[in-house]
This record gives structure tokens, sequence and C-alpha cells, in this order.
């Protein structure tokens, strides 16, 4: 009802594969089976035995709607995920391509009909750029405008809390120790 009503839904990995008509299951890789999806994308899901698990880039492709600001912004992530989704009259959300893995790729992923898009990229949202772009469109789309809008780049703001998480490792644990067992190993210290 409220994607029929405009409102703007994005769904990422499992939450883009709920959005399509169905996640079918057939190696009972979860718990075997088909069910419904919400049918809000015409994609149909299959899950796979072997698990996608790679650090992505990425460009957004020609979008339509309420977040059509975000055609040609670049954008970082990973993908973790079983299975794939068939998309069929929607068009791609962005083009991928791996930078880690066993398995390079390039193609296209996510899909995107008017205001309901989904991609299998965790971390889309980090970029600055996505997401500024992003919550700029939303302000929009309400009337709201914020010339000076300063948002918090993300990705700067994980790096500080890792930085900091890391001292207070260093403070807490004996790290002499640590690189001692590194190099030497348990068993042999004992």
């Amino acid at each position: 009802k409220s994607a029929a009503q405009g409102t703007v839904i994005f769904g990422v990995c499992g939450g883009f594969q709920m959005l399509g008509e169905t996640l079918s299951d057939p190696d009972s890789v979860e718990h075997g089976g088909t069910i419904n999806g919400m049918e809000l994308l015409e994609g149909l899901t299959v899950f796979a035995k072997e698990k996608t698990r790679a650090q992505v880039r990425g460009v957004f492709q020609d979008i339509e709607g309420p977040f059509r600001e975000l055609s040609g912004i670049p954008f970082q992530g990973y993908e973790i995920h079983m299975g794939l989704t068939q998309i069929e009259n929607n068009k791609a959300l962005t083009y991928i391509e791996s930078v880690s893995g066993t398995n390079q790729y390039n193609k296209l992923d996510g899909c995107q009909q008017h205001n309901v898009m989904g991609s299998y990229v965790h971390g889309i949202f980090d970029d600055h750029g996505v997401s500024h772009t992003m919550v700029r469109s939303l302000l929009k789309k309400k009337g709201i405008d914020i010339p000076n809008l300063d948002l918090v780049d993300y990705r700067q703001y994980k790096e500080k809390q890792y930085d900091l998480l890391a001292d207070a490792i260093r403070a807490s644990v004996d790290m002499t120790e640590i690189y001692k067992i590194l190099e030497v190993g348990v068993e042999e210290q004992e």
C-alpha cells in the first residue's frame, strides 16, 4: 500500500530479495521450498549452494523517480549473499565490479521500479556522495530545502570509531604478549 502511494522503499541484500515475486530454495540451503515475496519488483530469487562474498565498487545507473540524482554516483561496498535474483522488466540500479574474492566479475546489480529499489550491495549508503544525495532527494520530495545541509561522512566516522576501539584494546591488553603468541604460538609458550 505504501509503495503504491509513492513511499520510497530501498531493500538491501535479503531485503532486496524479499521485494521480488518469489524466493526459491531448490537445494534446501535454508529451509527448502518456494515462498512469495512482496511482489514490488519483478524479480525471482533462487538460493544457491555457494555464497557470494566480495568487496565491490560500482556506479548508479540511469535512475528514475525520487533518487534520479544518484545517476552516475560511484560507491563502494560488499556482497555477501546466497543466491541470485533474476530481474524481469525492471531496470538495473547499479553496475558493480568485484575488487576482492576468488571470482572476479563485472555485472549489473539490483533493480529499480519507480520508487522501489533494491541492491545486493551492503554499505551502499556509506559513501558520502550517496547518503548526501539520498537525504537531499528525500527532503526535496517532502518540499524541504536546507541549502547548507552538512551530513556526517559515515566512512570517516567508522574509521574514527575503529581507531578508538583499537586504542582501547591497546590500553587494556598486553600487546607484547599478543605479539609473542602470534610469532611463537600458544603451545610453545607453555
